[in-house]
């Protein structure tokens, strides 16, 4: 899985250090018998860390590496089940009772340590540019 996965979004609004952004459906979004049920051929609304200098109504592209999301899924699949099968194994000894109180305590842990992670930015991030410059005035602006 190489390359680069991109998308774009529009600026919808800018507040403090967040910006959100609206995305666009996926082009293949209709085609399925399950579009009145999945809602993806709406637009959906994100927020992001303010990365780039836009205005809403600016188009963006929001561009990850495949491997960073590969490592950031699989981080956050292993990390809380490997932590609970480690508070399994370390409390089994001591009967039923122990072992599921070290699973919930080994899986509370890699929870906590994986929402750790990704405050340290561990996890995948992706990157935005902007594209283009919508030209036509916002809403409430004098022509």
């Amino acid at each position: 899985m190489d390359g680069i996965l991109r998308a774009s979004a529009r600026v919808l609004a800018i507040q403090d250090h967040r910006t959100e952004l609206g995305l666009a459906p996926p082009t293949a979004c209709g085609a399925c018998r399950a579009q009145p049920l999945c809602g993806a051929r709406h637009e959906k609304r994100v927020q992001v860390a303010r990365a780039v200098d836009a205005r809403p109504g600016d188009v963006v592209s929001i561009e990850l590496a495949a491997a960073r999301l590969v490592g950031g899924a699989a981080l956050a699949y292993l990390l809380p089940a490997a932590s609970m099968l480690a508070g399994t194994l370390l409390l089994a000894q001591g009967g039923d009772a122990l072992a599921a109180l070290g699973a919930f305590s080994g899986l509370g842990l890699g929870i906590v340590a994986l929402r750790l992670a990704a405050r340290r930015g561990a996890l995948a991030a992706p990157r935005i540019r902007c594209r283009t410059t919508v030209s036509t005035p916002l809403q409430g602006d004098a022509p």
